[in-house]
């Protein structure tokens, strides 16, 4: 067997992938503050606005967990706004406009925050990208103090919470109204329709991670572990699968820490991925 095929090729990891890789075994293991120095890294490093899209993420989560000031959050909030002002890929401008607004509610500026969330639903309607803001928009709104006087009487008072009870029953009307299908969908949504090998989870992991795959047409299905100089280590799926979405977990107790390689192969697919195994 060929560990490597044409379709799917192998290499070393980067410099920024060393960097995650690290940032995320400590931030992962509750060792946030010292994780955030090597989000930093990777944000001053020289690749792109796309790979650091996480660490920025992380900055913002990083000063929620440790209950930064508003001035933490009102310096991230600019940054956020100037790299979406500067960039051209759709993507990541909402990615970053999100971020931007969520950085409000962190200063209590929660009707400004509703505010915008509303904006993007009204201009985005019938997308994911609304359900989410309205998600946000009502989950803000839960935090308004004495939300029946201050919210109700905005332009925003449609998102009006009472009361936690009354916050998941939005939620719940919300999923449904989006989410919501009926038997006959349900059946023909859990039949891919192209072989897929996604990244595992977590990564990096200590010592279980979760492998998913999509298999559109039935046939044999083997997903091998192998270490990075290319000598099988685990075997984990070998055997005749039917149409369908599968997930296979691997227990790394027994392993040495590093980079390992999982490899899916079924009819005429091939697939690898790397995934870092830190104790």
């Amino acid at each position: 067997d060929t560990l490597y095929p044409v379709r799917s090729g192998s290499s070393e990891l980067s410099d920024i992938e060393i960097l995650y890789g690290s940032a995320e075994k400590l931030f992962l293991t509750g060792e946030v503050e010292s994780s955030e120095s090597y989000y930093d890294q990777v944000i001053s490093s020289d690749t792109t606005l796309t790979e650091k899209l996480k660490a920025y993420k992380r900055k913002y989560e990083i000063g929620k967990l440790l209950s930064r000031d508003e001035n933490h959050f009102a310096d991230l909030r600019n940054t956020y706004l100037t790299l979406a002002e500067a960039t051209s890929d759709t993507l990541n401008k909402k990615i970053l406009n999100q971020l931007s607004i969520l950085c409000l509610p962190a200063r209590q500026e929660y009707l400004l925050a509703i505010n915008e969330f509303d904006e993007i639903i009204q201009q985005n309607p019938n997308t994911e990208e609304a359900v989410y803001a309205e998600i946000d928009a009502v989950t803000t709104a839960l935090l308004v103090e004495g939300n029946d006087s201050t919210l109700q009487k905005s332009n925003a008072g449609r998102y009006l919470v009472k009361g936690k009870e009354n916050y998941l029953d939005k939620l719940s009307g919300i999923f449904n109204k989006n989410f919501g299908t009926n038997k006959e969908e349900e059946e023909r949504e859990i039949i891919p329709t192209e072989y897929t090998l996604y990244q595992n989870y977590p990564n990096p992991f200590n010592p279980t991670t979760t492998i998913k795959y999509d298999i559109p047409n039935t046939g044999e299905v083997t997903v091998v572990i192998y270490d990075i100089l290319g000598r099988r280590i685990k075997e984990l799926v070998n055997t005749k699968q039917q149409a369908g979405r599968y997930e296979v977990n691997w227990d790394a107790t027994k392993v040495a820490s590093g980079v390992y390689i999982y490899q899916l192969r079924t009819n005429d697919y091939v697939n690898t991925k790397k995934m870092i195994l830190l104790k």
